[in-house]
């Protein structure tokens, strides 16, 4: 693997990336085409925290020529009797860009914060290659990225800076004109820390913008403090707004 980045360097490549990479497009061509997505309702949590609580989660989308945008926010927060029990937020960027219907490069940068993992924050960045199958069918497709990269993880006790392999796949299937079926994968593996995370979901129409959605998310990670679990579970039913 490549030699772990110090935090300012890491911070560098990050900007750098993300700032440069329209540049990199020849031309782009067209109009913008954009999607935005708000999901909002209650949950309920095992593992490091036990609670029911109020989620938000929101998701804007951007497209012209051969160039994706994403930008990605994740996170609740939850108190008992004036005292908070738990407060968690994940956030990602990425930039792709589509060399033909079934290749592209993505650059993709993500920031967790959570008191309860064991880490108080963790931001990595990567770039990696995808190929997306199943193109000829209507109703389902899949695509998988492998990458490379850096990590940035921050406990109370300790700081680790490491390289990373980053493995990812969605595997999306149009049950019917009304439901949908998704199943989503990563893997971050760094020499200390590998973090896996899984999020499978199924959603129905209610109105023209507006769907229910049932979600199961996990996260399982290695290396945790003795009074820490390694794997976090969420079971959300949320209402999803689409603009």
């Amino acid at each position: 693997m490549p030699a772990p980045l110090p935090p300012a360097a890491l911070r560098t490549v990050i900007v750098s990336l993300l700032l440069s990479a329209p540049a990199l497009a020849e031309e782009e061509t067209g109009d913008w085409e954009t999607e935005a997505q708000v999901e909002l309702g209650a949950s309920y949590n095992t593992g490091n925290s036990e609670d029911e609580n109020i989620r938000v989660r929101s998701r804007f989308d951007a497209e012209r020529g051969v160039w994706g945008y994403r930008l990605n926010f994740d996170g609740f927060r939850s108190s008992t009797r004036d005292e908070l029990s738990a407060e968690r937020f994940y956030a990602y960027g990425t930039t792709t860009h589509n060399y033909d219907e079934d290749n592209f490069s993505r650059i993709r940068l993500a920031h967790e914060h959570d008191r309860f993992s064991g880490f108080e924050r963790q931001t990595d960045v990567s770039v990696s290659y995808g190929q997306i199958w199943l193109r000829s069918r209507d109703d389902m497709e899949i695509d998988y990225t492998v990458g490379v990269g850096a990590r940035s993880s921050k406990s109370s006790d300790d700081d680790i800076n490491e390289a990373i392999i980053r493995l990812s796949s969605l595997y999306t299937w149009e049950i019917t004109d009304n439901s949908r079926f998704s199943q989503e994968i990563s893997t971050d593996a760094g020499d200390s820390v590998v973090v896996s995370r899984s999020e499978t979901g199924v959603e129905s129409d209610i109105l023209n913008n507006l769907s229910m959605k049932f979600t199961i998310r996990l996260r399982h990670q290695n290396n945790v403090p003795s009074d820490r679990k390694r794997l976090d579970t969420e079971t959300a039913l949320t209402l999803l707004f689409r603009f």
